[in-house]
């Protein structure tokens, strides 16, 4: 543990006692103080948008944001023997006896940090309409690549159990597919009306194990992978991390889902396009083609278990896009009103 003791003086901490707590990460005990210590995968090129994040939480005093420790020259980190090393207070859980509304603190923390960096920006119609056709093209040979391989299945006289369980989720795939090329269309509309675009700091890497809840409040760590985008980027990133899980409860972000738009209320176009991240079926065929490519590549088990996780994200997709169309469809009801 010398290299550790090194890295730390460059906080001017002294002996400390240490206990891993994963392979990057390291709980440091000092006299007074605990200590986070995480040995980043980050690479140079990553530094700035790293950096990025903690310019704007001090910038906006954004307190879901977990600090990090400043080094003795002022750094964020420390480089040492090719690794990234970044130090920032230990958060313990919250124990208590009354359940904390982790969902609710994630989406109204969340949202407060979308809508507080959040920029508008021009929209280049032409651009998006090209590239909606683009999409729409790739789109339908991506659905032809699928129909092949699914009647390629089907001729065999004995399909693998890989094989039939993409057989058996094709009708969903299809639908995915048919949806996405229509939301692809409402997207380019809904665009034209807004007429503007926004960005906004994203996390981009959303999970559970990066959500630290204490006292009501929702805290963010680990944010590596952060990036200027889309709030709806952000929020699909999480949703599929967590739809690929067979014991997922859609119900419960239904239900803390409108906790979010209290604190920034998306664009219908904004809206339009997390339906389209939610179902875009392009993962999925990715995952077929790789087992035909590959189809050794890992015990078989592992490849269905893996189809699997990416099927119930598109099954939980096509859920959640149901409740995006009716929002849509009482959206234009309303400006036909008005109008």
């Amino acid at each position: 543990m010398e290299w550790i003791q090194t890295v730390l003086q460059e906080y001017q901490i002294g002996p400390a006692e240490i206990v891993p707590i994963t392979s990057r990460l390291y709980k440091i005990h000092t006299f007074d103080y605990t200590f986070a210590l995480k040995r980043s995968r980050m690479k140079p090129e990553d530094l700035s948008g790293w950096e990025n994040v903690y310019r704007q939480a001090n910038l906006h005093r954004l307190s879901s944001i977990v600090p990090v420790y400043l080094t003795e020259k002022g750094q964020l980190y420390v480089s040492y023997e090719k690794d990234i090393y970044y130090l920032y207070p230990w958060q313990d859980k919250l124990e208590r006896d009354e359940p904390v509304h982790e969902l609710e603190g994630f989406y109204r923390e969340l949202a407060n940090i979308h809508a507080i960096t959040m920029e508008e920006h021009a929209i280049n119609q032409e651009l998006v309409q090209d590239t909606v056709a683009n999409e729409l093209q790739q789109l339908e040979s991506r659905r032809a690549d699928l129909l092949e391989h699914v009647e390629l299945f089907e001729a065999r006289r004995y399909m693998s159990p890989f094989e039939l369980e993409v057989c058996t989720h094709y009708r969903d795939i299809e639908i995915a597919f048919s949806k996405t090329a229509v939301w692809l269309e409402a997207y380019m509309e809904d665009l034209q009306r807004d007429q503007i675009g926004r960005t906004c700091l994203c996390h981009g890497n959303l999970r559970p194990s990066h959500l630290l809840t204490a006292q009501e409040q929702a805290k963010f760590i680990n944010w590596e992978h952060a990036f200027t985008g889309n709030p709806v980027q952000d929020l699909s990133i999480y949703f599929q991390q967590e739809w690929q899980f067979h014991d997922y409860s859609l119900q419960d972000t239904l239900q803390s889902f409108p906790l979010y738009e209290k604190q920034n209320r998306l664009l219908q176009s904004e809206k339009s396009l997390l339906a389209i991240l939610s179902i875009n079926p392009s993962n999925y065929l990715d995952t077929v083609e790789d087992h035909l490519r590959h189809p050794y590549n890992g015990p078989l088990a592992f490849q269905i278990r893996d189809l699997e996780r990416t099927y119930r994200r598109l099954y939980h997709g096509l859920k959640f896009q149901e409740v995006l169309e009716g929002q849509r469809k009482e959206y234009l009801e309303k400006l036909e009103e008005e109008d």
